[in-house]
C-alpha cells in the first residue's frame, strides 16, 4: 500500500507503466498457501451426513435443555451423551481424512469430553 507522500509522488509523475515487483516495495513475497489434501465425493458425502448428524445432535440438546429445567435430568444429560458421540464419530473421520477439525467442533467436544470424564485426547489437524 502507498503512503500519501508516494502517492503525491507518484500522481506527480502521470500514470504508472510498470507494477512495483513486492521484492522492491520492501514487502515479502507471498508464500503459497498451504494445501489440504483434496477429498473425494463420496468422503465428502460422508462427511457432509457426519455433520448433519452433529448438527441434528446440537438441536435435540437444546430442546431438553428448554423442556426441562435442569441441565442434570435424564433427558438432557442423554442428548449431550448422543451429541458427544456424533462429535467423536465425525472427528474421527476428518482426522482420517486428514482434515482440520474446526475450532467449534473441538472446543465442544473437550467439554463434552470433560463433562463426561472421559479422558482428553488430543484433536489433531487443528485449523
Amino acid at each position: 500500500m502507498l503512503r500519501l507522500s508516494e502517492f503525491r509522488a507518484v500522481k506527480a509523475r502521470g500514470p504508472v507503466t510498470r507494477v512495483p515487483n513486492s521484492s522492491h516495495d520492501g514487502r515479502r513475497p507471498r508464500q503459497p498457501a498451504e494445501r489440504r489434501p483434496v477429498i473425494d465425493r463420496e468422503a465428502a458425502r460422508e462427511l457432509e451426513a457426519l455433520l448433519r448428524a452433529v448438527n441434528a445432535a446440537r438441536a435435540v440438546t437444546e430442546a431438553a435443555r428448554r423442556v426441562v429445567a435442569s441441565s442434570k435430568s435424564p433427558l438432557a444429560t442423554n442428548a449431550q451423551r448422543e451429541l458427544l458421540a456424533a462429535l467423536e464419530v465425525y472427528v474421527a473421520a476428518l482426522q482420517r481424512r486428514d482434515q482440520p477439525v474446526p475450532y467449534r467442533v473441538r472446543d465442544e467436544l473437550a467439554l463434552y469430553r470433560a463433562m463426561f470424564h472421559q479422558p482428553l485426547r488430543p484433536t489433531t489437524g487443528d485449523r
